[in-house]
């Protein structure tokens, strides 16, 4: 079997503008996971709307999911057992979250995600996505940090399916 990861971004960039909450705040929730790439559609059952890419060089979606998002700060809903990352929407970046991570999907079949001394090579491949996903956006914007927000995803219920 070929080695391969994907990245799965819900809802899909392309097709919305992330799940907003009360106060209009908007969010994505990305993960990262080793397998067939035909088998996100699972996800389909709790997260109709979702877009991702499936990468053929290697199965390290537990060292993407560190590097990129768990080590930078990024975190899951608090209280669920999940391996989905929140990205929050930040208005003062020059664009839009959801654009952001419709080109990291764009590009992340093409990366070599094998680990190696020689770029590009996985540590070249972290470097993208660190580049691509801003760690402002870790947070919420500052009038959410005190709490608060309304459940308007089935990730959020605890429902999204884990692996």
């Amino acid at each position: 079997m070929a080695q391969q990861c994907y990245m799965i971004v819900s809802p899909s960039p392309l097709n919305s503008v992330g799940i907003q909450d009360a106060e209009g705040h908007r969010r994505w929730y990305v993960k990262f996971g080793d397998g067939d790439p035909e088998t996100p559609s699972r996800y389909a059952v709790h997260n109709p709307d979702y877009d991702y890419e499936a990468n053929f060089t290697a199965r390290v979606a537990k060292s993407l999911q560190t590097a990129v998002l768990k080590n930078r700060g990024f975190k899951t809903k608090t209280g669920q057992a999940t391996e989905w990352y929140i990205v929050w929407e930040r208005p003062t970046l020059p664009s839009p979250v959801g654009r952001l991570l419709a080109d990291v999907l764009d590009q992340f079949s093409g990366f070599n995600l094998v680990p190696g001394r020689n770029p590009p090579n996985q540590a070249s491949a972290i470097q993208s996505l660190i580049n691509a996903i801003p760690s402002i956006c870790a947070n919420p914007p500052p009038n959410l940090m005190q709490g608060g927000g309304v459940v308007t995803s089935e990730i959020e219920k605890g429902e999204g399916k884990k692996e």
